[in-house]
């Protein structure tokens, strides 16, 4: 994608949750190589859909910086640790007020 080159590839998990089929790529089904050849075939006689699905793919792969991927986990551990934060407080009081009563 990142390079400009439009995406083929077979629609299993992970590429069927990147590629979206007709705009920045095409997926096949595995294990059907008429279909694999009638793709590549659509891809070699229309340049303008292949041009287009390829500069699509640059697009959605500015998506997938690392500096962005980074930025996200990142994120997610910050959340994930003020959570647990909060958690503990709460187990805290809860463990206070029980030798209250």
């Amino acid at each position: 994608m990142a390079s400009g080159v439009a995406v083929l590839a077979s629609a299993i998990e992970g590429f069927t949750q990147v590629v979206d089929p007709g705009k920045d790529g095409m997926l096949v089904p595995p294990r059907q190589p008429m279909m694999w050849t009638q793709a590549i075939e659509v891809l070699l006689n229309f340049p303008e859909l292949r041009h287009a699905m390829g500069e699509a793919g640059v697009v959605k792969a500015k998506r997938y910086d690392w500096e962005r991927v980074v930025d996200t986990i990142l994120d997610v551990y910050n959340e994930a640790r003020s959570r647990s934060r909060v958690n503990l407080v709460a187990a805290g009081v809860h463990a206070e007020t029980s030798r209250l009563g």
